[in-house]
């Protein structure tokens, strides 16, 4: 299963401007990448740790959302979870080349996706 998500990762996500990204699995392990060195490694993993945990939260709570962002100066942290808990995070700077439209055919094809 992880080498579904994991390649769909590294072929999606291959873009100027794409900082990083991350598949959350349940188990609270990641695959991760990091392309920009504005964005440390120890950094990025606390961003999918949380955004693993947010969704958790938010069930737990009774407020389940599928999909997040979180906005700062440089960069946007879009993040989406599947049905069976899987999460992808993506990093996007602002002078990015991914469009909005990629972005929602990746998001939605990540939760499409048969695993």
């Amino acid at each position: 299963m992880n080498a579904v998500f994991n390649n769909s990762l590294q072929e999606n996500l291959n873009v100027a401007g794409v900082a990083g990204g991350a598949i959350r699995y349940p188990n609270k392990t990641n695959f991760s990448f990091c392309r920009n060195g504005d964005f440390p490694q120890p950094n990025m993993e606390m961003a999918w740790r949380c955004m693993g945990d947010t969704f958790q939260v938010l069930k737990l709570h009774k407020k389940p959302a599928s999909r997040l962002r979180w906005k700062f100066q440089n960069a946007v942290l879009h993040c989406v979870s599947r049905n069976d808990g899987v999460c992808l995070g993506v990093i996007i700077t602002n002078d990015s080349e991914f469009t909005e439209t990629r972005l929602s055919d990746v998001l939605r094809e990540f939760v499409d996706l048969k695993a």
